[in-house]
């Protein structure tokens, strides 16, 4: 997993080295090493390895050790989505189901929610909207596909203006 950063300059877009993350750099990470010393120990085949070397995280092992660190730091974020019936402002629970805030979050600074319109409504009970122009059933996630719902049992609906994601 090599996260390649990208620095403007005068003529364009410049990339500067690649940076290597390890397993024992995550929060919650703990030091994972390649299987090349105990394959030395049983294959003839191979070079004896001596030393353990670090192993590099993978993609999803920096994902889940960012949602461990949005958990901990036990912050709210804020969206304003503009609707067909005026704009909604929106305390997202960041701190209680990150990765549901994270794609929600980043679907909306996409501008996937603009011009949202309601496409259900049950009186008294609930409005549903934010599916993609023209269609009733919801997209992609940020990273494309779906996700595993997230569940904590502090955010109930009793009441109104309680915000959900329908999976």
């Amino acid at each position: 997993a090599q996260l390649a950063a990208v620095e403007s300059s005068g003529k364009g877009k410049k990339k500067r080295p690649a940076v290597k993350v390890y397993t024992d750099d995550l929060v919650g990470g703990y030091k994972q090493h390649t299987a090349a010393g105990s394959g030395s120990l049983t294959c003839t085949g191979m070079a004896v390895a001596r030393g353990g070397e670090r192993r590099e995280a993978t993609e999803k092992e920096i994902f889940e050790s960012t949602l461990l660190v949005v958990r901990k730091m036990k912050k709210k974020g804020y969206v304003q989505i503009e609707t067909n019936l005026g704009n909604l402002n929106v305390e997202v629970h960041c701190d209680l189901v990150p990765r549901t805030a994270a794609n929600f979050i980043g679907l909306a600074s996409l501008g996937k929610y603009e011009g949202s319109i309601f496409h259900r409504n049950i009186p008294n009970f609930m409005i549903q909207g934010g599916a993609p122009p023209g269609k009733t059933k919801g997209g992609e996630s940020v990273w494309g596909g779906s996700f595993a719902d997230e569940f904590d049992d502090r955010l109930k609906h009793d009441g109104r203006g309680v915000l959900s994601m329908a999976n």
